[in-house]
């Protein structure tokens, strides 16, 4: 039990790191730089597919959750999808995704420091992410719905960098609402304005 509380410990650890936006260093600047210059598509190599399969399904037994892990590879995204978790599903999603979250950090890093390469990596577990896009986007039209109505703000709920560019570019092209971000670290999220109100 003690084990299992430790390296719960050290995801959240990784999670905080990952809510804070902290700045990449150089290094990794430069490979990610070198990985998007002229938007080139990466082919994500084999070893390189096993590996992050391979450490995923460790840590998940570290872990002592249960769970299998397969992939798929799209574009140059490799996907890895944690099945077979049973009970423990849950607690491999955390509050508000943040265990998901530490793991896919974490593979993501391992990747980088054995490979010298970065590589776009997302771990899910029963379509967890497509779920939650899909309830940020009906919170935000919410919202959007009561201002073209009232007029005024609404602040949303705090919210991650990827979740919050879901909301920015779902009223990209709107007549009505405008968005903007507020706040910092795990406090930054996102206030949409009637525009009406700016005029």
């Amino acid at each position: 039990m003690s084990d299992k509380k430790g390296i719960l410990g050290f995801f959240k650890s990784w999670g905080s790191i990952a809510e804070d936006e902290k700045k990449p260093s150089k290094g990794q600047s430069q490979r990610k730089k070198r990985s998007q210059d002229a938007d080139v598509k990466m082919d994500i190599p084999d070893d390189v597919i096993a590996y992050a399969v391979s450490q995923l399904e460790q840590l998940l037994s570290l872990a002592e959750f249960d769970g299998k892990v397969k992939h798929k590879v799209g574009r140059d995204l490799l996907y890895l999808d944690i099945y077979d978790s049973e009970e423990d599903t849950g607690r491999i999603i955390g509050k508000s995704g943040s265990t998901i979250d530490s793991l896919q950090t974490l593979i993501q890093n391992f990747v980088i420091q054995k490979f010298n390469q970065s590589y776009k990596i997302q771990v899910d577990i029963e379509e967890y992410r497509i779920r939650r896009k899909k309830q940020i986007k009906s919170m935000a039209l919410k919202a959007a719905d009561e201002l073209r109505q009232n007029g005024g703000e609404a602040p949303l709920e705090p919210m991650k960098p990827a979740e919050r560019r879901v909301v920015h570019l779902l009223f990209e092209k709107d007549q009505d609402i405008d968005t903007r971000s507020e706040g910092s670290g795990r406090h930054r999220h996102i206030v949409l304005v009637n525009k009406a109100n700016a005029r």
